[in-house]
């Protein structure tokens, strides 16, 4: 009797996006780092204290740097994450995992769909960690409740990108104290944003581990009865015996 396939290995891939969600996470420090300094300098400016022309350029180049150290690191990042969970969600199939509601295309699509993308790929996310459960019953893992890091994970996502956007807005302003307290929020965003990356990296270390554990038990236990109409492929009939011969 066929047996499923153990599923393509996560390991080396899942070291790369969570390399890539450090050097994210220390990014992000520098630009609470960078931020403060400029806000020290617009409060300084605030207070009638001196604030040299040197100074403040040299604030701007270096604020607008880390953004764009920042993008690069997301656009890698995101690259390796997609692949990333394709793969993983290819593998639950592999695994014999059945009601499953997402397709690995759609788990990595839902990502683009606007308003969509603010709750479905958590759907995706949650059922990929649920689904990896260890455990031979195929639809055992129904009965998982989702691990609360996903919950906060979703969470300072989608908090660090809304506090990115309205600091991004206060900024416009040429008034100085918006611009201190545009670069306030800006640090609650980037401190957010860290605590997410943290959060990834401990949901895609459990998956890993999860689907190591499952791809045994899955290669072990057999495939579920076909669905009705679906072509079984039998075993090959004997030759039929040799017939005796003519007096």
């Amino acid at each position: 009797m066929q047996t499923p396939a153990r599923g393509k290995p996560l390991g080396v891939l899942t070291y790369w996006v969570v390399a890539m969600l450090a050097v994210t996470a220390v990014i992000d420090t520098l630009g609470v780092v960078s931020l403060l300094i400029e806000r020290s300098l617009v409060l300084d400016s605030l207070a009638g204290r001196p604030v040299s022309i040197e100074e403040a350029v040299a604030s701007d180049n270096r604020v607008e740097a880390i953004g764009g150290w920042t993008l690069i690191a997301l656009l890698v990042t995101a690259v390796l994450w997609c692949i990333w969970q394709h793969r993983a969600h290819s593998n639950l199939r592999s695994f014999g995992r059945i009601g499953l509601s997402y397709t690995p295309g759609w788990a990595v699509g839902w990502w683009f769909i606007p308003f969509a993308s603010l709750w479905k790929p958590l759907g995706a996310m949650s059922e990929l960690w649920k689904a990896s459960e260890p455990t031979d019953d195929p639809k055992g893992w129904w009965r998982a409740r989702a691990w609360w890091v996903l919950g906060l994970w979703w969470a300072c996502w989608i908090g660090g990108n809304l506090l990115d956007i309205v600091a991004s807005a206060m900024q416009q302003e040429s008034d100085l104290s918006t611009v201190a307290s545009s670069d306030i929020v800006a640090v609650i965003a980037r401190l957010v944003e860290i605590a997410a990356a943290i959060c990834a990296v401990l949901i895609l270390r459990d998956i890993l581990g999860r689907q190591r554990a499952l791809a045994p038990m899955s290669a072990a236990a057999p495939l579920p009865p076909p669905l009705p109409g679906a072509t079984v492929e039998l075993p090959p009939m004997p030759p039929p015996p040799p017939l005796p011969p003519l007096p």
